[in-house]
């Protein structure tokens, strides 16, 4: 089990109720089996470091930043309260 966020990602796509994502396993949950956006490039990306954190292999944190930016670029209706939204450690 990965680390929990200190603040979830809440996405909305599209007419579907929201769903919070609390970490790096829910958002790759997430990415591989409830994104009915197009799988474009960042969407790769945030699949890849999701499962990187997973294994322990990156920081939950760059996790959290790769899944936000493929919610934005995707343009998903998000809410990232007090969460870093930097720059991806890919990108």
């Amino acid at each position: 089990m990965t680390e929990r966020w200190p603040e979830p990602v809440i996405v909305q796509d599209g007419s579907l109720s929201p769903v919070t994502v609390h970490s790096a396993a829910e958002a790759l949950a997430y990415l591989q089996h409830m994104w009915h956006a197009e799988k474009d490039r960042h969407h790769g990306i945030a699949e890849e470091v999701c499962l990187a954190a997973t294994r322990h292999q990156v920081s939950s944190d760059a996790a959290r930043e790769n899944f936000i930016r493929a919610v934005l670029k995707a343009r998903l209706k998000m809410c990232a309260p007090e969460g870093n939204t930097g720059s991806p450690a890919q990108g």
